[in-house]
């Protein structure tokens, strides 16, 4: 009791005690490299604006903008016959190994590094060889990515449709060339890519 009786007083002195000992470790700067603890420190507003913040709003605007003026400034389109008929079309011979060609693609893609677009760049592929019927030389042009790559229809999709292509190039460069068989064990896995 007496005890309690003395720190009392030296609390209202200002001096000594318990108490006194922890606000005066409460005011003392803290060492270099030991900071609060993780609970101990006081929560930061997040750095990100909001999902329907001003600055948010903007930079959507900003993107719808920028691709309308795109959009604008091409008026070529995947639907324009014309400007993919100069390209040689496929043999019957050919469009039926496309199933075989994009089976390997598809599993080239999966055994890289692009395993998460394997897919999205295989559907790509496949829609130009459907929509166009092209020999597949033609498809590793240069000259039909360059025009592929001016289309609405790929600056709509973010560009996937020229990437997609690109990478089917790069894929017929590594393997040689088109000379048959195509590796196409894993055209069992994709029954629907028959065209």
């Amino acid at each position: 009791m007496a005890m309690r009786h003395l720190d009392r007083e030296a609390a209202e002195e200002g001096r000594g005690g318990p108490e006194a000992g922890r606000r005066e470790m409460e005011k003392q700067p803290e060492a270099p490299g030991f900071g609060k603890l993780k609970w101990q420190e006081e929560k930061q507003p997040k750095a990100r604006p909001g999902r329907f913040s001003q600055e948010r709003l903007e930079m959507k605007s900003r993107r719808e903008e920028e691709l309308r003026r795109k959009l604008a400034s091409t008026d070529l389109s995947l639907e324009d016959a014309e400007a993919f008929a100069k390209f040689a079309k496929a043999t019957d011979e050919q469009k039926e190994q496309y199933s075989d060609t994009l089976a390997s693609f598809f599993a080239w893609m999966m055994a890289g590094s692009t395993s998460k677009s394997a897919a999205n760049y295989m559907v790509q592929v496949k829609m130009l060889m459907e929509r166009f019927q092209l020999d597949l030389q033609a498809l590793v042009s240069q000259e039909l990515l360059d025009l592929v790559k001016k289309t609405k229809e790929n600056q709509k999709r973010n560009n996937i449709v020229g990437a997609g292509l690109k990478k089917f190039q790069d894929f017929v460069a590594s393997r040689g060339g088109f000379s048959m068989p195509w590796e196409g064990a894993f055209a069992f896995l994709w029954p629907n890519l028959e065209t």
